[in-house]
């Protein structure tokens, strides 16, 4: 897959197919079905979207304590470099970042599973992005560390546009990892 840059190699996260059709009228793109339930056992509680502009950095955000949550992520308009970040301390992959691009013609959606933080850098000039969070929102519950941890892979970008709180996320979090 030539959208893949690097390797998955945090453990849990996967690449999920996604079924699209492209005519004369435009698209139609199938991003759940149940056999991605049957697959990872996600199953979807709520769906948000997100629209930025280019340079935007959103993340790197996760649920922590009784409210974890999985999510699917995926991209209905435009580009965008994810970047995932393991804070399960009992992983495998702990501390491990990986980077993906998503794009609209993208085959696939992003399986983010509970403890895995995650963020995204708006490379087009606009991108709608897509969540399916297997558990409600609790904002009390909302956390995750600052993107300075992942800024030496956007060496390129002179300036970031992100929101306060984004700026001001803690450098480390540890999240005890109870799915497996």
């Amino acid at each position: 897959m030539e959208s893949l840059i690097g390797n998955i190699s945090i453990q849990g996260v996967k690449l999920i197919e996604k079924t699209r059709y492209d005519d004369n009228r435009g698209s139609f793109a199938k991003f759940y079905s149940s056999e991605i339930f049957q697959t990872t056992g996600f199953s979807p509680v709520e769906l948000f979207f997100t629209s930025s502009t280019k340079d935007v950095f959103r993340g790197m955000h996760l649920q922590t304590g009784q409210h974890q949550t999985s999510k699917i992520v995926f991209v209905l308009k435009g580009k965008i470099s994810d970047f995932l970040l393991d804070l399960r301390k009992d992983s495998e992959s702990y501390s491990v970042i990986n980077r993906i691009e998503l794009t609209e013609e993208t085959p696939f959606s992003l399986f983010i599973p509970k403890g895995v933080a995650h963020g995204y850098h708006v490379v087009s000039s606009q991108a709608i992005v897509g969540y399916m969070m297997d558990g409600d929102f609790c904002s009390r519950c909302d956390s995750g560390v600052s993107p300075s941890r992942i800024l030496n892979f956007l060496q390129d970008i002179d300036i970031l546009t992100m929101s306060l709180r984004d700026k001001n996320l803690p450098k480390d979090l540890d999240i005890k990892n109870d799915q497996h």
